[in-house]
């Protein structure tokens, strides 16, 4: 009996030893990391909102305001504090869920954010599902075929994906589906509850713009990739074990070729969310882009400074995800 207990416990020590526990220092130190570099992005952001020309107590006080007006609305909104001071009370407000009261808008900075999320979070939601839609079926079709001509047409569509911004593909769309062919509605949202074909008439052709380079990007990896895995011995053994062309490219070699493909995701999604600044103002949608120009413009510090730091920490949780996906499917740096 004690040795039926002893071996059955060496696999659950195994396991501790091999997988749980490099996991748990890997999401200690990633949390770490994590909150360390949003502390900096929090110091940056506040610093670089400071430089901003004008005053808000001004702006929102009017070009006619007496001085003592104008201090008072200094005081009010603390800018007549030190800035270490600032900062201070900022982060700890942060802290507790309080990102600050909007200057523009006179309501919380959380409640406007929530109110903004959905369009925006639809929208990347949408771009990323056509990006990656695109690059791995691309990417797979390109290094299954590569040297002949369905791999020079994905490749030369790729480049010009990668070459053509954001904004000038919305244009074109636009121009064409929206005024011409009278498709797709030009601007606006629709949400979720209207139903799903307008909320999604409301966001293709903004996701297809948004999509574009971040697809062709992903091809372009996914083609190299999987083009490499092509040409190891165990994808020979199971072509001659007679697995099927479709089981081998999509099942074998792109499971063993997706981590640098994870990778390139998750770096994209934060030049998504930056690109959908300008698609949501081509477009017209209400989302977090309209509402940090919206902000910009108006001189509203607290609403910028929360919009950009729930940013970088969607960003930074993202990359998180994909450096654990990544381990999960590699076991060559899972114990690293």
């Amino acid at each position: 009996m004690r040795d039926q207990s002893t071996s059955a416990g060496v696999p659950s020590r195994r396991w501790a030893e091999f997988f749980v526990l490099p996991l748990a220092r890997f999401l200690a130190a990633s949390s770490l990391r994590a909150v360390l570099l949003l502390l900096v992005i929090s110091l940056i952001v506040f610093g670089l909102n400071r430089l901003i020309p004008g005053d808000p107590a001004l702006d929102l006080a009017g070009e006619n305001a007496t001085p003592e007006v104008i201090d008072a609305i200094r005081r009010e909104l603390g800018l007549d504090r030190p800035w270490t001071l600032q900062y201070g009370t900022w982060l700890g407000d942060i802290l507790t869920g309080d990102l600050g009261q909007s200057i523009m808008y006179n309501v919380p900075v959380v409640d406007l954010i929530i109110q903004r999320l959905p369009p925006t979070a639809s929208l990347a939601l949408v771009a990323i599902l056509l990006a990656v839609t695109f690059g791995l079926i691309g990417g797979v079709a390109a290094a299954h075929w590569r040297g002949q001509w369905p791999d020079r047409v994905i490749t030369a569509i790729s480049t010009v994906g990668i070459a053509t911004p954001h904004f000038w593909v919305g244009l074109i769309l636009i121009l064409t589906f929206s005024i011409h062919f009278n498709l797709f509605p030009a601007s606006g949202y629709k949400p979720l509850s209207d139903g799903i074909g307008p909320w999604l008439r409301s966001l293709l052709l903004p996701g297809i713009a948004l999509s574009f380079a971040l697809g062709a990007e992903l091809q372009r990896q996914t083609r190299s990739s999987i083009a490499d895995v092509l040409t190891q011995d165990y994808i020979r053994t199971a072509r001659a074990q007679g697995l099927s062309r479709a089981h081998v490219l999509w099942v074998r070699a792109l499971r063993n070729g997706s981590g640098p493909v994870l990778t390139v995701i998750g770096f994209q999604i934060g030049i998504l969310i930056g690109g959908s600044i300008v698609m949501e103002k081509v477009f017209g949608i209400p989302g977090l882009g309209t509402l940090t120009i919206e902000a910009v413009f108006a001189k509203d510090l607290p609403v910028i400074q929360g919009v950009v730091l729930v940013n970088a920490a969607f960003v930074v949780v993202i990359n998180m995800l994909t450096d654990l996906s990544y381990r999960l499917l590699n076991p060559k740096v899972r114990l690293q």
